[in-house]
């Protein structure tokens, strides 16, 4: 018994020095890891609407609805409809909202809930150079 007693002392003071090593387990999600952060070019298609104020376009791959409040303001909040994760929201530029088609709910343009039971939209940041017509969206 006192063998085996050393033994397993022996391993779980291996086990011990071997998590003391150099070597790091990575975070899987570290503290300030970027979000959401992208760039398009409104001078280039499907974004060619997003040149005049009232426009509007989507970047699909990023799930963001994008639009052009006036010559120097932007929107930009989660495209889809959180009571229907399928349904793609539409920009009214008469009073700068977004609405679902499907429940009627109707958001602001910061993507706070005016009328309806959705919850309220993920809003992005938004940056725009006039030189290289160059619009950036990031958390």
């Amino acid at each position: 018994m006192k063998k085996y007693c050393q033994i397993y002392g022996l391993f779980i003071l291996a086990l011990v020095f071997q998590s003391c090593g150099e070597t790091e387990i990575p975070d899987p999600t570290p503290v300030g890891s970027p979000g959401l952060d992208f760039s398009i070019n409104i001078s280039q298609s499907p974004y060619t609407a997003l040149q005049k104020a009232g426009g509007s376009a989507i970047a699909t791959q990023q799930k963001v609805i994008i639009a052009r409040l006036d010559v120097n303001n932007w929107a930009a909040v989660s495209a889809y409809c959180p009571n229907d994760a399928s349904t793609a929201l539409t920009f009214n530029a008469n009073d700068n909202t977004f609405r679902c088609s499907k429940d009627n709910t109707v958001f602001d343009y910061q993507g706070k809930v005016k009328s309806g039971t959705s919850a309220n939209l993920t809003r992005y940041n938004t940056t725009f150079n006039i030189n290289t017509s160059i619009l950036r969206i990031f958390e």
